[in-house]
């Protein structure tokens, strides 16, 4: 029988090493003893300069020490797996941002013994936030400004948004406009003499999941009814269920009042 090959010895320092993300090892009181590569390529420091005191002050971002500095401390001695966001400097001068989540490897009495510490990049979705909440700031602002009631509702019906218009229009606040009772809402805002016939048209038509539109009078803060002309259209998931409705609602009174006279 040939001789046996022993299998080669697993290289955990390479391994980690080629892990594409920054990782750290900390002693129980949180100072860091081990960095692997991709720290000492993303930084440009040694593992002496990781290992300093005075790492984080030179890495981390002069607006993010202090605080993560107070959090990270109290999260340590919870001795429970934690998470902060951070800015941290590269060796181009550069600051991006990263997700760092901190494990504890705990001894027999469930004290930490070493913190196993991975850094994720998160900068350009960081980025990506920072650029969706701007885009949803500016359509904010051109609803608002639009000479036309606008309402977004969920796929039961109940309302989301409403834009500035309908809200002077009416009165009332964002808050009062979602209040849960639907049905009262309705009741308070439409003619007396609408309530049934709108809220029949209304159920039939959130159920078909197709455009439709309804007339019906609502009341002004001024105390007095106005006939619109509601569109309701919705917004389709993949597998054809409402996700959302988009409403219009655009001020017919004075066609109505027309149309009385003749």
């Amino acid at each position: 029988m040939g001789a046996s090959r022993s299998k080669p010895a697993v290289d955990f320092q390479q391994i980690v090493d080629c892990i594409p993300q920054t990782i750290t090892v900390l002693d129980a009181r949180g100072t860091i003893i081990y960095a692997n590569q991709e720290v000492l390529d993303y930084t440009g420091l040694t593992v002496a300069d990781v290992m300093r005191p005075d790492f984080r002050d030179r890495v981390f971002h002069p607006e993010d020490v202090a605080q993560l500095r107070e959090e990270r401390q109290q999260a340590l001695l919870r001795g429970k797996p934690f998470e902060n966001e951070q800015r941290a400097r590269g060796k181009d001068g550069t600051y991006r941002w990263f997700l760092i989540r901190y494990k504890p490897l705990l001894d027999e009495n469930g004290r930490p013994l070493r913190w196993y510490a991975s850094g994720t990049d998160i900068d350009d979705l960081k980025g990506a936030e920072a650029k969706l909440r701007y885009d949803e700031r500016e359509l904010r602002q051109l609803v608002d400004s639009l000479p036309q009631h606008v309402l977004v509702l969920d796929a039961k019906g109940s309302v989301l948004q409403v834009n500035r218009m309908m809200l002077d229009y009416l009165g009332r606040t964002l808050k009062e406009m979602q209040n849960p009772a639907t049905d009262d809402r309705i009741k308070r805002d439409l003619h007396p003499d609408d309530v049934e016939r709108v809220q029949a048209e209304r159920s039939a038509g959130l159920s078909r999941r197709v455009p439709f539109e309804i007339e019906k009078r609502s009341l002004g803060k001024d105390g007095q009814f106005r006939w619109f002309l509601f569109r309701y259209k919705p917004l389709l998931e993949e597998k054809g269920q409402v996700a959302k409705w988009f409403l219009t609602a655009t001020d017919i009174d004075d066609r109505k009042q027309a149309e009385d006279r003749n």
